[in-house]
């Protein structure tokens, strides 16, 4: 019987076959991970499907293998995360996302999933990572395009898909540049989508946000990348939102009975001066002069 890390080691080398050099780690026991050919002989269309992992395309896998690919990944169950060039694609069943081989990515998923994946050459359809909803509007197109083609698997060969390649590119393309002229702003809901997983941690002292990239299924660098495009950090934003909080607790009446210390320190803040200079900075005033609401 095969180990997790014999497992984990055989799904790592499925990937590099079918899709490029990849890097995978788990922390899931029972580890499994498979790639199923659609079409016989031919790696163009396929489904994967595993358990809580992360695969990532690094750049010292880029220069070991060269493979030029747009993959476009069907989410068929479970959740995941696409990062690749700072920007984030999170995936529910019924999304797709795209990424391409020739630059760095990371994809991340928290229990088991499933995805059909589309492997196109880059030179027919040169996209960047991004996320949509396959389930309306165009993105039902492009849905339609992998579920067509994995139903005809009955009656196509390799060579046969190979044909088809370029016509299901031009059609991919014409879909998704309506999409991307329809879309939203995914980074948008992925920073209000962060935002409320913040508000978890307001309290926390220290805030690890390593701890938190990794809950998230993010990289730090990639996390701190979405808040700059807001005009802020996670740790600034997180400072800022406990100051406000401690500012209404010390004006409300439900907490008069409690010291600026101990409010202070339940609030996340376990260093007194610092907690009085950011206080100062922000209001212009110190903690005691709040509260007398001079």
């Amino acid at each position: 019987m095969e180990t997790p890390a014999q497992v984990l080691a055989r799904w790592r080398e499925d990937l590099w076959a079918t899709y490029a050099r990849l890097e995978s780690s788990s922390d899931d026991d029972c580890f499994f991970g498979s790639v199923s050919l659609i079409v016989p002989g031919c790696t163009g269309l396929t489904i994967v499907s595993s358990t809580t992992q992360i695969t990532e395309r690094t750049a010292a896998n880029i220069r070991s293998d060269s493979s030029e690919y747009v993959l476009c990944a069907y989410q068929m169950k479970g959740h995941g995360f696409a990062e690749q060039d700072g920007r984030i694609a999170e995936t529910h069943p019924g999304h797709f996302v795209l990424y391409d081989t020739t630059r760095p990515y990371r994809l991340s998923f928290d229990g088991p999933f499933a995805q059909r994946v589309f492997r196109l050459p880059r030179k027919l359809l040169d996209r960047r990572v991004a996320a949509f909803d396959g389930t309306r509007g165009p993105g039902v197109l492009v849905t339609s395009l992998g579920g067509l083609l994995a139903d005809q698997r009955p009656v196509l060969d390799a060579d046969e898909f190979k044909e088809i390649e370029f016509a299901a590119c031009e059609f991919l393309g014409a879909a998704l540049n309506i999409i991307a002229r329809n879309g939203s702003d995914k980074f948008d809901a992925m920073y209000r989508r962060l935002i409320g997983a913040l508000e978890a941690h307001l309290d926390d002292e220290p805030f690890d946000l390593e701890h938190f990239a990794s809950e998230q299924g993010l990289s730090v660098r990639t996390l701190q990348r979405l808040f700059k495009k807001h005009q802020t950090t996670p740790s600034r934003w997180m400072l800022e939102r406990r100051l406000e909080k401690i500012a209404g607790q010390l004006r409300a009446p439900a907490y008069a009975a409690r010291s600026i210390t101990d409010i202070a320190l339940s609030g996340g803040f376990n260093d007194l001066g610092h907690f009085n200079r950011a206080f100062r900075a922000r209001y212009g005033m110190s903690p005691t002069q709040w509260r007398a609401g001079r």
